[in-house]
This record gives C-alpha cells, structure tokens and sequence, in this order.
C-alpha cells in the first residue's frame, strides 16, 4: 500500500470542502427547514384548538337548542287544549292609509323641517 503526498492532498481538500459546505450551504438550509417546521407545528396547534372550540361552540349550541325545545314544549303544556284545535291564519291584511291619516304624517313631516330649517339659519 503506497501512500503519498496525494492522499494528505485529497484528505485536506475533502476537509475544506465539509466545512464550506457545512458552513455555507447546510446551516441557512437547516435553519429554513426548521423555521418552516416550527410553523407547520404552529398552524397544526392552530387548527386543533379551532377543533376544539368548534367542538365546544356545537355542544353550546345543542344544549341551547334541548333547551328551547323543554321550554317550548312547557310552555306549550300551559296553553289549553282548545286553543291547540284552533286553526290559526297567517295571512295579514294590509289597509291603505286614510286621508287622514296621510295628511297627520305630512304634517309632521312640515313640522320637523320647518324646524330644522329655522334652527339651522339660528
């Protein structure tokens, strides 16, 4: 086995060369990696405590909507029967105004800005 001056030549080349490539590539390209990872963690914490508290807004919700429903149905257990049999109409009747009740509410309408007019030019 023949060793020579190549060999220290090629050991101490391949020495720089770790360390450029140590110093120079690795370390920016590790510290990118574990910023990215740091903020996947962060966004994965994130999510779950959005979980979370969507979890806790529909228990909120369904005891609120259980509730409504003991209530209604109390409520319900106070009106007399009768009144359950009754059919019950949901169609409103709409009348037009009256003259005179046209004429009332421009009046009013007069009022208010002859007011603000006079108070303005005060």
């Amino acid at each position: 086995m023949d060793i020579n001056c190549t060999l220290f030549i090629q050991c101490f080349n391949f020495g720089i060369a770790y360390l450029i490539l140590t110093r120079l590539i690795f370390k920016p390209i590790l510290a990118c990696i574990l910023e990215e990872r740091a903020k996947r963690d962060a966004l994965q914490n994130a999510i779950v405590s959005s979980k979370e508290s969507i979890k806790k807004l529909e228990v909120e919700r369904t005891d609120a909507w259980f509730a409504a429903q003991s209530t209604f149905s109390n409520s319900l257990k106070n009106i007399p029967y009768e009144h359950h049999l009754k059919p019950v109409s949901y169609e409103y009747k709409y009348t037009s105004a009256t003259d005179e009740q046209i004429e009332t509410h421009a009046r009013r309408i007069h009022d208010a800005v002859m007011k603000k007019v006079s108070d303005d030019f005060r």
